[in-house]
């Protein structure tokens, strides 16, 4: 079946095993390639972002990625004591888990997975130098990824590689996300953001 084809009042309705395969499908399959910078989305919500973390940390730590770039601004609720941004924070930590501090470039404005794109690439010409373009991880919760490589496709230059990478998790994976409340809400969020791209043909459609 196809996304498109479903009615959007009907997303909920979906079985588990078919949210699954919408949500998750590609997004564990890994071809072992490399590339200069990983994206790491930021997030809301801290233990989520850790874990984003830890993935980045993860990757660089196996020479795939050369420059780790954290993206998302202040989190003014969550940290108001130190007016952090989200990529400050993540920063910070993988400078403490051993990433140099010169191999983290630093992207303070986005605020959503469409900006994360947009901003990153900006970054990605300043540092490397105008009109400069590369290969790309983009490191997520793995319910997060198959959404935020359609973003990159719409959003990123089309003459590179967008690789995924799914950080660890006990909550937003194939094989955990449905005994956690919040994660089928998010599950179900990220399929009708999915749906509207491909009715909007921002995004081609999703076979189930």
């Amino acid at each position: 079946m196809q996304l498109s084809k479903v009615k959007k009042e009907d997303l909920k309705n979906l079985s588990t095993e078919e949210k699954s395969r919408i949500i998750f499908d590609t997004v564990y399959d890994d071809d072992g390639g490399n590339a200069p910078v990983g994206i790491v989305l930021g997030c809301s919500y801290i233990p989520y972002m850790d874990e984003r973390v830890d993935g980045a940390i993860e990757l660089y730590k196996s020479g795939r990625v050369k420059k780790l770039m954290p993206t998302g601004t202040v989190i003014a609720d969550l940290l108001p004591e130190k007016r952090m941004t989200e990529a400050e924070y993540m920063a910070e930590r993988m400078i403490n888990s051993g990433v140099k501090e010169e191999d983290i470039i630093l992207e303070n404005n986005a605020r959503t997975t469409i900006e994360n794109m947009i901003c990153s690439q900006l970054e990605i010409n300043r540092y490397f130098g105008n009109g400069t373009t590369c290969d790309v991880f983009i490191v997520s919760s793995p319910l997060h990824l198959r959404r935020s490589k359609m973003i990159a496709d719409l959003y990123l230059p089309k003459n590179i590689k967008k690789r995924i990478y799914p950080c660890p998790t006990d909550r937003h994976g194939i094989d955990n996300w449905m005994n956690f409340p919040e994660s089928v809400e998010q599950v179900n969020d990220e399929i009708a953001m999915m749906w509207v791209m491909i009715a909007t043909g921002q995004a081609e459609d999703i076979e189930f």
